[in-house]
């Protein structure tokens, strides 16, 4: 009998203040993220996944290796935001669990997904050196990383917190396009659960449509060429 492919996805979500604005959008894209990765789910692909949703008064762990089947969509009750911004602390208490996750349950493959709207300002247990060392051990197992950033230049924030990834890993979006950088990470991460692709690179086309003013192309455009 062929085994079943597992693949664990860790997500962490912004859940402070700042996000309030775009509350509605946010909830909407994580539900389309959610609903892809069920979609994906047959006799021969298995998802797990664990949330993490964070401000300066709690980092919530809201579900850990459940069965993604069993997630459950947000809705304005499950989801208010409120407070500052501990980036750091989160980002690192959720790799952790991850790779205790990882040694419980013996994935196939880990992906990360990572947002905020934030500057780091309230973490106190951790720096961003003790998070840099962490996303590189992860990285060498083989872990992908995606991270996105509403209004603000999501590489340099990822770099200034310690989660040092490849430029292609990272998006930033703009507020009023949260949908569009959601679905887009939605779609590559079913991609890889699926087995269609294996990068975690957002295109040109995926930065256009949620308005990423700050990446460096990476390809040239028909009209370069």
């Amino acid at each position: 009998m062929k085994t079943r492919k597992h693949t664990h996805i860790a997500f962490l979500l912004d859940e402070t203040g700042s996000m309030g604005s775009i509350a509605v959008e946010t909830i909407s894209g994580f539900n389309r993220f959610l609903e892809d990765q069920q979609a994906e789910v047959n006799d021969e692909v298995r998802v797990t996944m664990s949330l993490t949703t964070f401000d300066s008064i709690q980092i919530r762990k809201r579900y850990k290796k459940t069965d993604v089947m069993d997630v459950a969509r947000l809705n304005a009750d499950t989801y208010r935001p409120g407070a500052s911004t501990p980036l750091i602390d989160a980002a690192y208490e959720m790799l952790e669990d991850t790779a205790k996750v990882a040694k419980k349950i013996a994935p196939d493959e880990i992906v990360v997904v990572i947002q905020t709207d934030g500057e780091e300002n309230a973490s106190t247990k951790h720096k961003s050196e003790q998070l840099a060392k962490l996303v590189k051990k992860s990285e060498k197992k083989g872990w992908k990383f995606l991270f996105i950033g509403a209004g603000l230049d999501a590489f340099q924030v990822a770099n200034r917190a310690g989660i040092t990834l490849a430029r292609e890993s990272v998006m930033s979006y703009r507020r009023g396009r949260s949908e569009k950088a959601f679905e887009a990470t939605s779609l590559m991460v079913a991609d890889l659960v699926g087995e269609r692709q294996f990068s975690m690179a957002y295109s040109r086309a995926m930065r256009e449509a949620a308005g990423d003013d700050f990446h460096e192309d990476q390809e040239p455009s028909e009209d370069d060429a």
